[in-house]
């Protein structure tokens, strides 16, 4: 069951987050990502170092979302897909998420999202 499915180029999105993730470094990789009909803004905010964001083009199933993940994380799945594509496929912004190859249903990662204070979720 998801609420959200997201459709992604997998090596557009890998590469806005190792961009993205040079500014989340001091701040435990946390990257926020906002999930909209036709894009997905990544955001990352450190003190001191400044912020930064990023925008990749999607495919958005069911709700528009909002929600964080260490960056490092999602690199080190993106960079061993071969599918073109990829689906995140979440539940909810406290639920672990899913990422899976559009090409191989068999292949499955899950991660737990970082929980964002309210200021970020805007």
């Amino acid at each position: 069951d998801w609420q959200t499915r997201v459709t992604v180029n997998t090596k557009e999105f890998e590469a806005a987050l190792r961009r993205i993730e040079l500014v989340a470094r001091e701040n435990a990789n946390r990257v926020i990502l906002r999930i909209a009909e036709g894009s997905m803004e990544l955001q990352a905010v450190t003190q001191g170092v400044g912020e930064g964001s990023e925008e990749v083009n999607i495919k958005l199933e069911g709700n528009p979302l909002t929600l964080g993940f260490n960056a490092r994380y999602l690199i080190d799945v993106l960079s061993v897909i071969d599918s073109e594509e990829c689906w995140l496929v979440l539940r909810g912004s406290t639920n672990p998420g899913m990422i899976q190859p559009v090409s191989d249903l068999d292949y499955k990662y899950v991660l737990m999202p970082v929980i964002l204070r309210e200021e970020e979720r805007k």
